[in-house]
């Protein structure tokens, strides 16, 4: 249980983060493109965020396997890494 509940809290911490800095590079890139100094290709931009989305997508498979193959008390682990995942 408790693997699952450091696993939970360290994704739930990851996520936050990356979403803050997602949305701060977006955010500054968007109003860069209204002044007029920088140009976007968000044909480009998206093409290469599906990509990172596919290959996550694989190493999260990956990551699930690892889970219910190599730890013998999944049930234990998924209720820790509800637990570790839940709100405060």
């Amino acid at each position: 249980m408790f693997v699952g509940f450091a696993i939970g809290f360290a994704i739930r911490a990851f996520v936050r983060l990356a979403v803050l800095i997602a949305g701060i590079y977006l955010l500054a890139l968007t109003l860069m493109a209204y002044a007029g100094w920088v140009e976007i290709h968000w044909e480009v931009m998206e093409a290469q965020f599906n990509q990172l989305a596919s290959n996550l997508g694989e190493q999260f498979a990956s990551f699930r396997q690892f889970l219910t193959g190599s730890i013998p008390v999944t049930g234990m682990t998924g209720v820790g890494l509800f637990v570790g995942m839940k709100k405060k």
